[in-house]
């Protein structure tokens, strides 16, 4: 299965207007700020399918760090040229002159979130993503450890075009109706190990340039919320605020369907059975 660097499948059938009207409405003016010049900038960079959209969602209901979204997620770029009546894709100039002034929050804070193979390509690059990429003045990260669960995810959210809980389609949490394919999850398996060492990748590159980093996961996330985001605010240095104040949408997506593939593709592979071993005399 083809992916492109926003996780989906190429193929225009696979998205389902429900997700477009959601995208839309991330870039229009209802999330706009009043015109403010950033003073701090935050990169947010994260693995596919680890937590990041409920973490960036936290962030935004504090109202005092930025309004982070996807913004190098081709569709958004999609969306933002849409909304604007442009023939196609803004210059990034153009398009983060926009967003730089309409999504920073009044005390001047603006955070950046991105999915790792969409900032490694610009990475200790001269041009305007590179320079803006390098301009922050803390980056923070988002790993998760079960890869497999991860994968699940990733091959759930391309397949039925719902990236977060709140695009839900009839048919799709129906484990005998979910199509099952244990070769597309094993690509996506195998991307997410890519993803991962990228994302080492980004943390090696902030340390070299001196820039604070910290680091932080799905698992400790899931298992201590109050802390872990006690955690990430005193890193960014911003007011405290009690995660079970901000009221959050999103929900954790793991379901029935999930756990049904998961099994699914365990006994797949287990029902390859061990590799032959080579001949007694041949392991010497």
């Amino acid at each position: 299965m083809a992916i492109d660097s926003a996780g989906s499948a190429r193929k225009s059938d696979r998205y389902r207007p429900g997700t477009q009207d959601r995208l839309a409405d991330i870039m229009s003016e209802r999330f706009d700020r009043p015109p403010t010049e950033p003073r701090r900038r935050f990169l947010f960079v994260a693995e596919p399918r680890s937590g990041g959209s409920f973490l960036a969602e936290c962030l935004r209901a504090t109202g005092t760090a930025g309004v982070p979204y996807e913004y190098l997620n081709p569709r958004l770029i999609e969306a933002h040229a849409a909304r604007f009546g442009l023939p196609g894709p803004p210059s990034m100039e153009r398009y983060f002159g926009h967003l730089l002034r309409h999504r920073t929050t009044p005390n001047g804070v603006f955070v950046l979130k991105a999915l790792v193979d969409q900032v490694i390509p610009y990475l200790n690059r001269r041009g305007y993503l590179g320079q803006l990429l390098g301009s922050c003045d803390r980056i923070f990260v988002m790993y998760r450890g079960d890869k497999l669960a991860q994968a699940v995810s990733y091959y759930k959210a391309s397949v039925s075009d719902a990236w977060n809980s709140q695009d839900r389609f009839e048919g799709y949490d129906d484990p005998a109706r979910f199509p099952f394919d244990p070769i597309a999850i094993s690509q996506f398996l195998r991307a997410l190990f890519a993803f991962e060492r990228q994302l080492d990748g980004v943390v090696a590159w902030a340390r070299r340039r001196g820039t604070p980093v910290e680091i932080f996961t799905y698992e400790k996330i899931d298992a201590d919320l109050e802390s872990e985001w006690a955690r990430l605010l005193r890193f960014l240095e911003l007011p405290s605020v009690p995660a079970a104040s901000l009221g959050t949408t999103l929900e954790r997506q793991r379901d029935a369907v999930s756990d049904a593939l998961i099994a699914r593709y365990l006994a797949e592979i287990r029902g390859l059975g061990p590799a032959a071993p080579p001949p007694a005399e041949k392991r010497r």
